[in-house]
Order: structure tokens, then C-alpha cells, then sequence
């Protein structure tokens, strides 16, 4: 058996997020439905990060162990074969035993686009937030200052099942303008439930003039989901970088 380890991109539009579900599409059943289909053999597909519906992947890995006599570097190619347009996978090869996709990441940076222009066209809908309102990306550097570091980010999390610890390290935090397009970055060591999509609503908030920057510190000390902002849509985000 060999520990297969992909490197792919995707776009989520058409799926129920990355993991599997019954009686819908999702990113891992595709995949694994694939492997299946090339080899014959009933693999579970391990990813870095559970993303929901309608949200992208620029890099992603995910990994599975298979004894098919495939070199691991053409697996890429052969699984592209079969995939459908929207998921592509960049690479593929052998890794080490104790290597997996989820725990052995050390950090994850997403990208969330905002498009601030009032003739937003309709052929990137799907890649971002069309606000169609400008925003002081100033501001909201300000408020993002407030959330770099080791904080319990229970205010910026949807409510779900209980979890053993809210703390995360966000290692930075950047708003990015880019002609009619707002970019933020962020770069953590984990993540809550759409907490990156909270965090993003929030900043809005702040772009807009609705909040002021030092009020995102008294969020975090609040630890209630209430006081921040709401959650952005899911397609303006992607999962941006992958660090191991």
C-alpha cells in the first residue's frame, strides 16, 4: 500500500462542499469515485480542510492509500482523465507513512474576493462577493490588527457542535485593494465553522462605516456570536495556500 498525496484545485460551485454527504455532490465523493472507477479499489479520501458549499480550492491537498501498481506521480494524469472540468489535480505522489493531508498541516491561508464596482458583471459571480459599494480598506486594516494572534474566536464562529478548544493563532491578516476588488488574506493554524467568512462580514462592517476598527477587540473579548458582523457568502472564498 502506498500513501498517495494530491495536490488539486477546485471549484465548489457545483458541490455540497468538500466532505462527503449522502444524496449530494461533494469534492471527497468525487474523488473517491474516481480512484474507484480507475482502480477498482474502495479508498477514503483524507483532505486539509472541511470547506463548505460553493467555496474554491487554489491549492489543496488531499491524500488516500492505494496498492494499485500505478506510478504515484501518473495518478494525476489518469484521475484528470475521469474528473470533471471543475476539479483538476496538479500533482500526485508518494508520501511518507505518517503523512496526512489534515494533521500534519501547520497552517492554512484563505483568500476571500470583494467586488466593490455598482457594474459588477455577471461572469464572476461565482468567485466573489458582489457588494457593489466601496470600501475603506484602511479601516478595515485597522480592525484586522485587532485579530492577529492567539484568540478564543467563539464570536466569529456559526454554532455547531461543541469543540474542544475556540483558540486559534491567526498569523496574519491583510486587505488587499486591487483596482474595483477588495482581497483578504488570512493565515491561521486552524479554523472554526465559517469563522473566515464571519471574520470577512465583520471587516465589511468596518469598510462600510457601520462599525469602528476597535470595536473588533471588544467582539473577541465578548465571545458571542452576536456581535459581529454576519456571514459573508461562500463564493468569494477559496482556500488560498497549504502549509506543512
Amino acid at each position: 500500500m502506498k500513501n498517495i498525496r494530491l495536490i488539486l484545485q477546485y471549484d465548489g460551485t457545483n458541490y455540497h462542499g468538500f466532505q462527503i454527504q449522502p444524496s449530494v455532490v461533494t469534492i471527497q465523493g468525487t474523488l473517491e469515485e474516481t480512484v474507484k472507477a480507475i482502480t477498482g479499489e474502495d479508498v477514503r479520501v483524507y483532505g486539509c480542510s472541511r470547506t463548505d458549499a460553493g467555496v474554491h480550492a487554489v491549492r489543496y491537498s488531499a491524500g488516500f492509500w492505494l496498492s494499485t501498481p500505478i506510478p504515484p506521480e501518473k495518478i494525476a494524469l489518469v484521475m484528470n482523465n475521469a474528473l470533471p472540468d471543475d476539479i483538476r489535480i496538479l500533482s500526485s505522489h508518494e508520501a511518507d507513512a505518517d503523512f496526512h493531508p489534515r494533521f500534519s498541516c501547520v497552517a492554512k491561508k484563505y483568500r476571500y474576493v470583494i467586488n466593490t464596482s455598482p457594474e459588477a458583471g455577471v461572469f464572476t459571480k461565482n468567485y466573489e462577493w458582489q457588494l457593489r459599494k466601496m470600501l475603506d480598506v484602511d479601516a478595515m486594516n485597522a480592525a484586522a490588527a485587532h485579530i492577529i494572534g492567539e484568540h478564543d474566536f467563539r464570536s466569529f464562529m456559526t454554532t455547531g457542535p461543541e469543540m474542544e478548544s475556540t483558540v486559534r493563532n491567526v498569523h496574519s491578516l491583510e486587505v488587499v485593494s486591487d483596482g474595483d476588488l477588495v482581497k483578504i488574506y488570512i493565515k491561521a493554524d486552524g479554523y472554526l465553522y465559517n469563522m473566515v467568512r464571519i471574520i470577512t462580514g465583520t471587516l465589511v462592517q468596518v469598510g462600510e462605516g457601520r462599525m469602528l476598527p476597535d470595536k473588533v477587540k471588544d467582539i473577541i473579548d465578548g465571545k458571542d456570536r452576536s456581535l459581529a458582523g454576519p456571514t459573508a457568502p461562500a463564493q468569494g472564498l477559496a482556500l488560498y495556500e497549504i502549509y506543512y
